[in-house]
């Protein structure tokens, strides 16, 4: 099932043109339709799952949190699940 997002978000004055939008949710990050329109910055998406919106005034920071999500995927592969801690937590 795709959610559609319409978000506005004021104070856009204060980007370059260097700026950049974009969506992380569990498969990854990902681009999102976004222009600005006085003074506004107007999302516009389709998603299937729950994500987190980010906005940059650097193309470069999406790469940043690219990485750090690969990295933190890479410590998690090496670590085992404590299945009993688990099950103690959602109880």
């Amino acid at each position: 099932m795709n959610r559609a997002l319409d978000h506005q978000h004021r104070s856009a004055r204060i980007w370059g043109s260097n700026a950049s939008v974009f969506r992380v949710d569990g498969d990854g990050v990902h681009g999102v339709d976004w222009r600005v329109d006085n003074d506004e910055v107007i999302v516009s998406d389709a998603r299937s799952r729950d994500g987190i919106y980010a906005a940059a005034q650097a193309v470069g920071h999406r790469a940043a949190v690219q990485a750090r999500r690969q990295n933190a995927l890479a410590v998690e592969a090496n670590h085992e699940v404590d299945q009993a801690s688990l099950s103690e937590l959602l109880r």
